[in-house]
Formats: C-alpha cells, structure tokens, sequence
C-alpha cells in the first residue's frame, strides 16, 4: 500500500515537473502572448474614455392631502413609479433648463439627461438614488441634482393641482348654497313685509331645526355624491389609458360586487349606528374594523382576480382597482345614506304635521333658511381646510444628500484593468505555451516517450558539449575515443547505456544489436560507434558494422580500408578481409563496403546469415549500424536476425507518429526492440530516467557509478517487464 501512494506521489511529481518544463520551454512564447496581452489591454484602458458619477438622494414622506380624487401611493409605490419616470422626456426637458436655458443648449443636455440618469429605490426604505453618468464631473453633478429638483417640482405640481382641483369644487358649492341662502333669506323678509309670518311654539321650532338640519345633510350628501363620482370617472379613465382595463370588467366580477355590497352595508350600519352613538362607542369602532375588513378582503380578491403588471406599475395599478371599486361602493354607501335621511325627513314631516295641523307651506321658507345657513356654514368651513390645505402643502420628497463633484472617475479603473490585464495576459501567456505545446509533434521528455512509444527509454544522450542550445557537429562523434572527452555527460551517457545492457539480463545480455532510427541524421551511427567504443573499453569484443550500405558515414570516422560488408555479402572478399582493427582496444570496425544495388536484398542473403553466425564466434557484442526504418526496408530485413534493436529519437525533432510507425513495423516482422535511445537532450532538463540525471563534471566518479547502476537497475527491470509481456 506504501509503495503505491509513494508511486502515485511520484507520478504527480513528475506530472507537475513536466508542465514547468512546458513551461520553461516554451517561455519566450509565454512571454510574448503575455506582454502582446497585457499591453493591449493596458492600451485599450487608456483609450477608454473617463466616466464620472455623481449621486442625489431623496427621502419620500408621505403626502397630506385630503384630495382623493387623485390616486395617491404610499412613498414605497411612489420610488418604484419614481425609478420609470426618472427618464422621461418631461424630467430631462425640466432638469435641462434648469442647468441652461439656452435653446441651442438644452436640447444637447437633454440628450445627457435621457441617456446618463438613473434611478435607483433601496429596498425596505423610502430612499430614491438619482445616478447620473457622463465625461465631465461638473456637468453630471449638474445633472443629478437638476434632476432630482425636477421630480420635487413635478410632486409638488401635481399635489397643488389635486388640492387646486378640490378647492375650485368646493368655491362652485359654495358659491351656490350662497345664491341658495340668499334666495331663502329674501323670500322669508317678503313673508313677513306680506304678513305671512308665524309664530311656533319651543317644540315645533325644536322640530324645524331638527328637519332643516336633516335636510342640509341631505345636499351635503348629494354634493358627496357629485365628488364620488368624479372622482369613479378619472379613475376609471386612468385605468384605460394606463393599463388599458375596461373597468365594467371590475362590475361584472361576482366576487368584487359581493365583497363591494358587503362594504356597502357595513357603512350604511355604521351611518345608522352613529346616529345613536358617540365615535367613541364600542360599537362603532368595531363596525369600523370590520369595515376595514372588508376593504383589506376586497384587495386580496382584486389582485387574485386582475394580476397585476410586472415592475414598478403594479402598485399604481392595484390603487386604481381598489379606488375604483372602493368608490364604487362609496356611492352605494351615500345613496344608501340619502334614502335613509329621506326616510328620517319623511318621518319628521309627518310628525310635524300631526303636531302643527294645516298647511305647512308657510314654515318652509323657514325651513329652507335654516337649510342653507348649514350648508353654508359647512361647505365654508370644508372651503377653508381646503385653503390652508393648498397654501401649506410641502413637496412628497427632499433632497438629503446632493450630488457633489465627483473626484475621481467610476470607470475605467485602471488599477483594477491592468491587474486584470497582467492576470489575463499570463493566462494567455500560459495557454500559448501549452498551445504550442500540442502543436508540436516531436518529444521533449522521457516520460512522453515512453508513454506514446510504450517502449521504456534505455539511454539518454545530451547534445555533444552538454549544452542544449549548441547542437552536435555534422558527421559521427567519436568522443569515448578522445581522452579529454571521457569525462563529460556526453561520455557519461553512453556508459549508462552500456550498463544499463550489461544489467538488463547480466546472464544473456542481448549481443547482437541493431542501432536504427525512424528517419536521417537523428544520431544513430553516433549512438552505434560511442556504444561500441563504450563495450570495448569495458573489456569486451565488439564488432562494430556498418550496415547502412546506402550511407557510409562510419568509414570517414574510422579510416577503414575499401573492403567491406557487401563485398562479403556478394561473395568478393573472405571474412578476414572485412574486418579491420581499430585505434580503441577490443573495437573491430567492418565498413559498408560498395554501394550494392539492391541493398535489402543483400541484407536478408543467406551469406547475411553466415557473417552473423561467424560474427558471434568472434565477438562478445555485435553492433549494426543499420539505415532509417521508415524511408528504406534494410533495417527491417535484419531485423529478424539480431537479438535485440535500439531505436534512436532525437529530441524536439522526430515526429512521434513517425517513431510508433517505425515501432509497428519492427515488432511486425519479429523485431525485438529492447528500448529508445533518447539523444540530443539538454543537461538542464529532466532528461535521466526515475529522476536520475547526469549533470557533467560536477559529479564525482563513484557517484556517477552509482547513478549510473542504480538506472541501469530501473531500466532493467522495465525491459524484462516488457519482454515477459510480449
């Protein structure tokens, strides 16, 4: 179980090693995605244009008015009507003038206004925020508070039209029952010029009083009615031309006419309960709750039955249901009330009369008198509320807070954009990196290797001088042959790979091995002769053949004579005549020889056979140097023959569809490839296996032995893996 966690640790160490290498790699990419990035959002944040916002709030208080032919909203429903309104054409054309009367200038601030204003109602408060907006601190300042005036104004024009309108229908009353009195009064001096006077007794003139002010509450409810249904007609017309509601809908509701006649009733008791008791009187205030019951279940049902419309209008929309049911409902309350006083006047007549025998015609200017001076006198004093009313109305709003010059602009924050744009352009920077990444076809680790190959790694060999920015020089090089090169990672690499063939299977170690590769100049005759060099100076006897007949890049490196490999294979040379000693120990080189005709043909020969049959009796390890797979079938011909093959990948170069071509090929035609030799990898990367590495000079000779060892043992417990498997 330990050795599994310690597994997986180790796989996400070397996932999260091989994205920084991504990383690192391809970092000038990174780099230049991220500045272009950056820049340009740094670019496009300076080119943004300032915009600056200024803030007025306003409180909304409730209204005194006692007009009630005008709906009036609670302050909440009038911040949500506030909020639609606050863009119209009336509030930009009213704040414009304020800020400059200038006919050329108004229309253009108009346009400001409309386009830069706001509105905003806080929840649960009765606080309305104006916002404007703009390019010129001053000027949206200007505009928040001009439009915040222009709202006060329209309140306060509105409430003195609504308190004007009650004033002017109180004067037209008034001025009537004044023509009324006048008439009374003159008819009842002609009475008594004509001697058509009387004289009643305590209890008659108690009972004309009585009558008479029966009979001016009666006008005055006849005047209530006119109000009424002025007031059912303009709400009926605003449910038509704000909502569009034919409101005979709101008659025909059975639910609402039951809840309105229930209404009805319930005021016609309390009219009835009042004559009998004071306000204060249990009764009364409980018919008043009930009452209040009554108009709360008449809401509910409106709005159960109608819906209301979405945002801000639904509340203006309920008032008009219920005033206009409601006020339905008022005028079946005072026509109840003028049949009841009708009765109440009938009665008193008849009484009077029983009391005051004969014809009462002579009492009723009297009466009528009396009549009118109630009247009168109320409709005067209702007149005179209605006046103070209109002189001390104060605004449904006020300022709080005015906007003031902004300081600085809302937008664009540069800080925040260029943080933002750093943010983004290493994103990007990091996406470029991975992008190029994928798009790139060749290897760049041994991890990736072994995973699309599924062939484990056996070698890996730096670029020559250990650095990975300087490539190898043109042809082979022979550095284990050079003295002063033995010691470099270079020289260190290939005694890896030699030990880690020696351990892989210390009883039978493979000895004859084929060097290919998928394509040209990816190191293999490199890999093949430092190999060779490497063996023999371990104490063996190696053979090293050119079997690239098509190519001889190894006779240049080893200054072999002209008899070679297909002059053996076509019967012209003996053996000992191909096989030519060299400058290292043990190291025998036999060269390509002629360029053949038919190179594969030769290759798969029976006297291929025998020279591989002589060559094990020979030598300790036999090592071909054979041509690409891929481009020619040589090296697949031999392949049958040899006990083991070593393909060779260059870094960063060879395509991986290319090496799992040449793979498939190789194991189709009984190919035994015992791994990948990974060359040209920079020392500075993780270019070991299992987290070994070879870093230079910097490492001492027992340590680079037993760095060497112990990959030697990883490696070669992966190959037998491998070859159990196949």
């Amino acid at each position: 179980m330990t050795t599994v966690i310690g597994a997986q640790r180790a796989s996400q160490q070397a996932q999260v090693q091989d994205y920084a290498e991504i990383l690192l790699r391809r970092l000038p990419v990174a780099l230049l995605t991220g500045i272009l990035v950056f820049g340009l959002s740094v670019i496009f944040t300076m080119r943004q244009p300032r915009v600056y916002q200024a803030i007025a709030t306003l409180l909304l208080t409730p209204r005194q008015t006692r007009a009630q032919f005008v709906p009036s909203f609670l302050p909440s429903q009038a911040a949500e009507t506030l909020v639609q309104i606050v863009g119209t054409y009336e509030v930009a054309d009213r704040a414009a003038r304020k800020i400059e009367n200038r006919p050329e200038r108004v229309d253009q601030i108009r346009g400001l206004v409309q386009g830069g204003v706001s509105a905003q109602s806080i929840r649960g408060t009765d606080v309305l925020r104006i916002s404007a907006k703009g390019s010129n601190p001053q000027m949206v300042a200007r505009i928040a508070n001009a439009t915040a005036e222009s709202l006060i104004e329209l309140g306060v024009e509105a409430q003195r039209a609504e308190a004007n309108a009650v004033r002017r229908f109180l004067e037209d009353q008034l001025a009537q029952a004044n023509r009324d009195l006048e008439a009374a009064e003159r008819a009842r001096v002609r009475a008594k010029m004509e001697g058509r006077g009387v004289s009643v007794s305590d209890e008659v003139a108690a009972r004309l009083r009585l009558l008479a002010d029966l009979d001016a509450r009666r006008l005055v409810t006849q005047i209530d009615r006119r109000e009424a249904q002025m007031r059912l007609d303009y709400t009926n017309a605003e449910l038509r031309r704000q909502f569009n509601l034919d409101p005979t809908l709101l008659a025909q509701n059975s639910l609402v006419t039951a809840l309105r006649d229930r209404l009805a009733a319930l005021e016609v008791e309390l009219i009835e309960l009042q004559q009998r008791y004071t306000e204060q009187h249990p009764a009364i205030q409980i018919q008043r709750s009930r009452i209040q019951a009554a108009r709360a279940s008449l809401r509910k049902t409106l709005v159960d039955s109608f819906g209301t419309p979405g945002g801000a209008a639904a509340a203006p929309f309920l008032d008009l249901q219920r005033k206009s049911v409601e006020t339905q409902a008022e005028l079946y309350v005072v026509d109840a009330r003028e049949r009841f006083l009708d009765t109440l006047i009938s009665r008193q007549e008849a009484d009077l009369k029983s009391k005051l025998p004969g014809d009462l015609a002579e009492l009723q200017g009297l009466r009528n008198l009396r009549v009118m001076e109630q009247v009168f006198s109320l409709l005067s004093q209702r007149l005179f509320e209605a006046k103070i009313l209109e002189a001390s109305l104060l605004p449904g709003m006020r300022i709080v807070d005015p906007a003031q010059v902004p300081g600085s602009p809302t937008s664009p924050n540069r800080a925040v954009n260029t943080l933002l744009g750093l943010v983004v352009g290493l994103l990007f920077g990091v996406v470029a990196a991975f992008a190029a990444e994928s798009l790139d076809n060749s290897f760049r680790t041994v991890n990736e290797v072994e995973r699309v190959v599924e062939l484990p790694v056996v070698g890996t060999i730096p670029t020559l001088g250990g650095d990975g920015d300087h490539p190898a020089p043109d042809g082979v090089a022979l550095v284990l042959a050079s003295s002063d090169q033995r010691e470099s990672p270079f020289a260190e690499a290939f005694r890896g790979l030699r030990t880690s063939l020696l351990y892989a299977s210390p009883e039978s170690p493979p000895r004859v091995l084929l060097i290919t590769s998928p394509g040209w100049g990816e190191g293999k005759s490199t890999v093949a002769s430092n190999l060779a060099i490497t063996l023999a100076q371990f104490g063996k006897r190696v053979w090293l053949v050119e079997a690239d007949l098509r190519h001889r890049r190894l006779d240049e490196a080893f200054a072999a004579g002209t008899a070679g490999l297909a002059h053996y294979l076509l019967g012209s040379a003996a053996l000992d005549d191909i096989a030519h000693p060299t400058g290292v120990e043990g190291l025998t080189f036999v060269p390509a020889g002629t360029t053949p005709a038919q190179p594969a043909d030769l290759l798969g020969s029976p006297r291929m056979r025998s020279f591989l049959a002589a060559a094990r009796e020979q030598a300790d390890f036999v090592i071909f140097d054979a041509v690409p797979c891929l481009p020619v079938t040589d090296a697949v011909t031999l392949a049958p023959h040899v006990d083991g093959i070593l393909m060779v990948v260059e870094a960063n170069r060879t395509p991986k569809d290319a090496v799992v071509r040449a793979r498939r090929l190789l194991a189709d035609v009984g190919g035994r490839i015992l791994g990948v030799v990974f060359t040209r990898v920079s020392t500075y990367g993780r270019a070991g296996y299992d987290g070994f590495s070879y870093s230079g000079n910097s490492m001492s000779a027992p340590d680079r032995l037993r760095n060497a060892r112990n990959l030697a043992v990883a490696l070669g417990r992966r190959i037998l893996q491998r070859t159990s498997r196949e």
